[in-house]
């Protein structure tokens, strides 16, 4: 038994980086879902030092292909390890998804800052070259090369409007777009008064802000790069599309005008107290340990014993799936949980 709550001993699952009680997933370093899929994930790198000369056969290169679509279905994530650009056919490779690439290829990137450019008016440009060694073998998979610049319009120029002192031009919602385009605005001062506003882009006084901002930006577009070329990954994902889409969201953003509805401002979801989080951690852990008793500890049986009792038949009549791990039963309601604790303890006789 353990002297503190569960969740304390929480960890970080390897694969797909959510948090899972070891305990449950049998004292492993990956979670129970993840187990699942351990036959398919077991064999997805499979390293030969005595590689011949003539190099990997069709059969092994559409192997790995299917490696890189995998690991997206089981542990990649929309906007977190890749991005789809509107209006692209690729999605793009994050710097998250460039790490779960090299766990999966056991590539570890080293880092060298190949030089520094000492620009004009204190602006910097890095250059960065990433090498992939496959932990394994201590083998150079691949390199890729990473800049960044202070000189770039994300970081060199901030927005500023300028107060013109005259009235918003009657015409001025007929012809909106005319006027953004000469770069006037209407938009409502610190009063909440309209006013006609000049937008200029000006120079970024404290440009050494983002030295290091820029020297990591470097450092994740040469792993990116170094990813996908030592991962044969370009036909899967792309990379540039995403700098070209940050530089243009810094100018997207136009201030208040008067044709602009302002929406009613979402509810917010209630915080759960201290005290309830406590209260459904200790009927989470009474539930995990009345299963685990009941099947003998184990596991497979447990794991179906509780996708049983945690299935459910929605409003519409549709049958919910139930979970297989009590780590899963963390974002549910309080009253779920007791309404499932309910049942395991008339079923199982618990007083």
């Amino acid at each position: 038994m353990r002297d503190e709550p569960d969740w304390v001993y929480y960890e970080i699952c390897e694969i797909c980086g959510e948090w899972f009680d070891p305990f449950i997933a049998g004292n492993k370093s990956i979670c129970l879902n993840c187990q699942e899929r351990k036959e398919e994930m077991k064999d997805l790198v499979t390293v030969d030092k005595n590689m011949s000369v003539s190099g990997l056969s069709p059969q092994d290169v559409l192997k790995q292909v299917a490696q890189i679509q995998e690991l997206m279905k089981i542990a990649m994530k929309k906007d977190e390890h890749y991005g789809v650009i509107p209006g692209t056919q690729k999605p793009t490779l994050l710097k998250a998804g460039a790490e779960k690439l090299g766990f999966m290829f056991r590539l570890s990137p080293q880092f060298e800052i190949e030089r520094v450019e000492n620009l004009s008016e204190g602006h910097k440009e890095y250059i960065v070259k990433c090498k992939l060694v496959h932990i394994p073998t201590g083998k150079v998979w691949g390199e890729g090369v990473g800049s960044c610049s202070t000189m770039e319009s994300k970081y060199r120029w901030r927005k500023r409007k300028v107060d013109t002192g005259e009235p918003i031009p009657s015409d001025y919602k007929q012809n909106k777009s005319n006027y953004k385009a000469q770069g006037y605005v209407a938009g409502k001062d610190e009063n909440g008064k309209w006013r006609w506003y000049k937008q200029e882009k000006v120079e970024n006084e404290d440009i050494a802000d983002v030295y290091n901002t820029v020297l990591k930006m470097a450092k994740k577009r040469a792993h990116v790069d170094a990813m996908l070329t030592a991962t044969a990954a370009s036909d899967i994902f792309t990379q540039d599309v995403e700098e070209i889409m940050e530089n243009m969201k810094m100018y997207d953003e136009d201030v208040e005008d008067a044709e602009v509805v302002e929406e009613p401002p979402k509810k917010e979801k209630p915080k759960e107290s201290a005290e309830v989080k406590d209260r459904k951690m200790e009927i989470i852990t009474k539930i995990r340990d009345a299963i685990m008793e009941h099947t003998g500890n184990n596991f497979a049986e447990a794991h179906k014993e509780l996708e049983r009792f945690t299935q459910f038949v929605g409003d519409d009549g549709q049958v919910i799936p139930g979970v297989k791990s009590t780590e899963l039963m963390k974002g549910w309601t309080f009253k779920r949980i007791q309404v499932t604790w309910g049942k395991i303890k008339k079923e199982y006789g618990i007083e």
